[in-house]
């Protein structure tokens, strides 16, 4: 017989729950066989070459009370033999009712018979579905049925009934919700746009947006440095260090001696002694730890001592470091050092470089240092200047800015320093000076200027 249409018809006999007989034999149930010599046959192959061979049409079935497997409540086929010439041959059919229900329950992997009838009865095809289905806890054949047409297959029948209850008509769908939720994410849109990011989790993307960080790729370089909280703290370090980088190749300086002329750039137009220009460099890269500290880990590696001796950032900025500076390095481009007067002159305004505020967004903080001094009265001419840059001054030590550069409370002033309201707010100067409050209100209301509100 062909091979292909014997399987056919093989599927067709097992799901119909009949027997499919390969040889014309009847088969005999007998109770037992006793005091007769009897040949067992290992193999199933043999025992039909017996059958066909000699064109045996019987074949007794030993039927025995199955008291070992407390699933059965009937009798089970324990034996088949044949009688030929006088000899009785047996075989060991485990259970199946027939040779032919023995070869395909073997052939598709049952591991007994009772799975066999069992899957026989469900209408279950493969042993594969069959220990799939009793492996779960699925309610009927038919929700079994419905979760293998939907991809479920050799899942938990948990995951079908949750999809079900969430309304997903596939595993894929269902699937994708598991995968955004495990990751903390909320929406399949938001694990999406993360995902595009380079995000694979809720907690560092979100934690990444709520900083102001765009991508993974900065907040994890971020991350890296100690700087993932603050975007503003690692645009600044961004900014200096390749500002850093871009020096140390044109003007062939060390990392140090580049960084430290990255910050001269960065003040405004003025003239300090060298103990006061000390001091501003100092506060400006020791706002936040964690900048200097990331500042340090860029400069010097892994080193404990820097070119200078120090065994830090700080001493690079100290009066004696910066002598040593001003000594190897030409500043001709942004200003000159007076060796006799000990006076820093810088002569070319300040270097567009990312301030560190202390998370206030810079126009908010203006807005907010003018409103409280001027209210309404502030007016316009003052707010173009102040943002231009060059609009306001103060001193080192004092603890406000000046709109005026002749104000009274500067005459003793050596040392003025100019920039815009906003440098100075970074440098620690929260408040106008009283009299350029007066003197500017007074000028005000003698032009009669119309009152403005800042904006952002």
């Amino acid at each position: 017989m062909n091979k292909l249409i014997r399987n056919y018809l093989l599927s067709f006999f097992f799901l119909a729950g009949v027997s499919a007989p390969v040889f014309a034999v009847r088969y005999v149930d007998v109770s037992s066989v006793t005091n007769v010599p009897i040949v067992r046959v290992k193999n199933v192959e043999d025992f039909e070459s017996i059958i066909d061979g000699y064109k045996i049409p019987v074949v007794y079935r030993v039927i025995e009370k199955n008291e070992r497997n407390s699933y059965a409540n009937y009798d089970t086929v324990k034996t088949l033999f044949v009688i030929t010439g006088g000899t009785y041959f047996s075989f060991n059919i485990h259970d199946y009712d027939t040779l032919d229900d023995y070869k395909f329950g073997s052939s598709l992997k049952f591991e007994t018979a009772k799975d066999f009838y069992e899957a026989r009865k469900l209408g279950i095809e493969t042993s594969e579905l069959y220990y799939w289905y009793s492996g779960n806890h699925f309610r009927s054949v038919d929700d079994f049925n419905d979760a293998y047409r939907k991809g479920f297959f050799k899942k938990k029948s948990e995951d079908y009934y949750k999809a079900k209850e969430l309304g997903y008509t596939s595993y894929e769908d269902y699937k994708v919700y598991c995968d955004y939720t495990k990751a903390g994410f909320k929406s399949k849109e938001e694990w999406k746009n993360a995902q595009k990011l380079g995000f694979s989790s809720a907690s560092s993307y979100n934690q990444a947006t709520d900083a102001g960080f765009s991508t993974y790729s900065e907040y994890n370089e971020a991350y890296k440095l100690k700087l993932q909280n603050d975007k503003n703290s690692y645009d600044y370090y961004k900014s200096i260090t390749s500002s850093v980088d871009e020096i140390v190749e044109k003007n062939k300086l060390n990392k140090n001696e580049a960084f430290v002329f990255v910050l001269l750039q960065s003040l405004p137009k003025g003239e300090m002694s060298i103990s006061v220009l000390s001091t501003r460099l100092q506060d400006m890269i020791n706002q936040k730890p964690e900048v200097r500290d990331a500042f340090e880990k860029f400069i010097f590696g892994n080193s404990s001592r820097n070119s200078y001796g120090g065994n830090n950032i700080n001493y690079s900025l100290k009066p004696s470091g910066l002598l040593k500076f001003f000594s190897s390095v030409d500043i001709s481009k942004i200003g000159s050092y007076d060796n006799k007067t000990e006076i820093f002159k810088k002569t070319v305004g300040a270097s567009k470089l990312v301030p560190v505020t202390k998370g206030i967004e810079k126009k908010e903080t203006v807005k907010k240092v003018f409103e409280k001094a001027f209210g309404g009265y502030l007016s316009q001419e003052s707010i173009v200047e102040a943002a231009a840059g060059t609009g306001v001054y103060w001193t080192e030590h004092g603890k406000v800015f000046h709109l005026y550069e002749d104000c009274q409370s500067l005459d003793r002033s050596e040392s003025l320093i100019t920039g815009s309201a906003q440098e100075a707010i970074d440098a620690g100067k929260s408040s106008i000076c009283d009299f350029c409050w007066k003197k500017h209100k007074k000028e005000f209301s003698e032009v009669n200027a119309p009152a403005v509100s800042v904006e952002e």
